[in-house]
């Protein structure tokens, strides 16, 4: 097992213990995402040849960062939660970012979406199915991804590579219900997270990272 998996194993195990109850019909539930994308004014961010930088890191910078201007996607698969019954309630969702620092990493603000559009690629394509739209006062999305639930605002503040920040997110009634259905269904979770001002860079490990472990979401449901 390489390092980024067994740190994900440790916070898979801590957040599932923080939200644990006895009842056999609720619970906390984690999973690591299975893909994500780093979106650029180019598109999803891409090298070629590997290592995919747009898949290692998972960044939000404001649009002052220029070509480097950034929003990202998360893709959760929801059978991997391993809820065994069907859920009519969501009770939480928190999702738990690993920081991977950089020179340029800046303190500052960020937001989160659940989107329901799941199909858009976020594969790197020519030309590109998405990218980071600015002017002065976006967030780069602009229109894309929609529809969007908005989940709630955190601050981005710069420790230690490698230390993981929880965001504990609040779900509108329509998120909550689409929410329920995709995880009852089987279907996708995808997160979209923005820059919250022009000079933020939110600096974190991505799915593949071999290093630290990438974005986990964390549901607290209960059913029959």
């Amino acid at each position: 097992m390489n390092r980024a998996r067994a740190t994900a194993t440790v916070i898979l195990a801590f957040v599932f213990g923080l939200g644990f109850t006895t009842s056999l019909h609720a619970g906390t539930f984690s999973t690591l995402a299975f893909d994500n994308a780093t979106v650029q004014p180019g598109g999803p961010r891409h090298t070629d040849p590997p290592p995919d930088y747009g898949k290692i890191f998972f960044n939000m910078e404001g649009y002052s960062n220029g070509a480097f201007s950034s929003f990202a996607v998360a893709d959760f698969d929801s059978t991997m939660l391993g809820i065994g019954f069907t859920v009519t309630q969501i009770n939480s969702l928190s999702i738990v970012l690993t920081q991977d620092n950089a020179a340029f990493t800046t303190d500052g603000p960020i937001n989160f979406y659940l989107s329901e559009d799941t199909t858009t690629s976020i594969q790197f394509d020519a030309p590109s199915p998405i990218m980071f739209d600015y002017p002065p006062d976006s967030q780069g999305v602009d229109g894309q991804l929609q529809p969007l639930h908005a989940l709630g605002s955190g601050s981005f503040m710069q420790t230690a590579t490698g230390d993981p920040d929880t965001y504990n997110l609040t779900l509108d009634d329509a998120g909550t219900q689409y929410l329920i259905n995709q995880i009852n269904s089987g279907g996708v979770i995808r997160i979209v997270i923005t820059p919250g001002s022009p000079d933020v860079s939110a600096t974190y490990a991505g799915y593949s990272n071999d290093m630290y472990a990438g974005p986990v979401i964390a549901v607290g449901a209960s059913g029959g």
